[in-house]
């Protein structure tokens, strides 16, 4: 609750919204400001404007061109219509496999607790990233209600929002670097041509702290696509590890403990698994 009241105050203060520091550089945004448009990175990796009768997946949205998303079978994916398939796989993939071999029920569960439905995938195709910030900050002072479409989950929107944001920056950085896996830290500024950052990507980067401004940290997806983000380590050369797995673990506490996540930590993080199962516990 006092991050939706420290997020109402920061975007009042004269219509600006302060976002993230990457680089140990504030960046600010007005929030009426158009100089931000949504014709650049998100046309090229999420088309807008999808017609209601065609499929949407995050496969189609994000067209990788050096990683492509599980398709191990397991019961719920095999069982989810073919249309929507590959988004849950992509966010499997991108939500530290928390949907490995896991049944409909739970994943019914895991809905009720804010993951996404159809419903939700949609909605994030259909809109930009910046107007689904706007809609989810008129929304905030509800939270976690959405009083727009009860249908709509906030926990999955502003969530599956960042991971939109997440995946337009991977794709442009795999433009400059091939190798970028999702997971890894981010190019530091120097390792950029000449010293510097594209406008594009620098562009994307601020799509990220406005998809993750209005982020909360009171569900699991919630912490996990905050947990994803932090994994980019603008700042830092240790994947922020420490803060990641603290985010895993505040998640699996909330979830009643959750064996992939726990395995993740056990293949990615074996040094931190002792952090991650007593923070799990407390």
């Amino acid at each position: 609750m006092n991050k939706i009241i420290i997020s109402i105050i920061v975007v009042s203060l004269s219509g600006a919204l302060l976002l993230k520091v990457l680089d140990g550089e504030p960046i600010i945004r007005d929030t009426q400001s158009e100089t931000i448009s949504s014709s650049s990175e998100d046309s090229e990796v999420f088309p807008q404007n999808i017609p209601a009768n065609t499929p949407t997946s995050i496969e189609k949205l994000v067209e990788y061109k050096t990683s492509t998303p599980s398709t191990n079978s397991n019961d719920f994916l095999s069982g989810t219509p073919e249309e929507y398939r590959e988004a849950y796989a992509q966010v499997n993939e991108r939500l530290f496999g928390i949907l490995e071999n896991i049944s409909e029920q739970d994943y019914q569960k895991l809905m009720e607790k804010g993951f996404p439905s159809t419903n939700d995938f949609d909605f994030v195709s259909r809109h930009d990233i910046k107007e689904i910030q706007i809609t989810l900050f008129n929304n905030v002072s509800r939270y976690p209600s959405f009083d727009e479409d009860p249908s709509l989950s906030y926990h999955a929107l502003s969530s599956l929002n960042l991971l939109k944001a997440l995946a337009n920056l991977e794709e442009i950085t795999r433009y400059y670097f091939p190798e970028y896996q999702q997971g890894t830290p981010f190019p530091k500024r120097s390792d950029w041509p000449d010293g510097e950052r594209p406008a594009r990507v620098f562009e994307a980067m601020i799509k990220v702290g406005v998809a993750g401004s209005v982020v909360m940290d009171e569900s699991a997806i919630e912490l996990l696509a905050q947990a994803r983000f932090k994994q980019f380590a603008f700042n830092a050369d240790d994947n922020n590890a420490n803060i990641v797995v603290e985010m895993l673990a505040k998640a699996n506490k909330l979830l009643g403990g959750n064996e992939n996540l726990s395995n993740y930590v056990i293949q990615h993080y074996p040094e931190k698994l002792e952090d991650f199962e007593r923070l799990s516990s407390e």
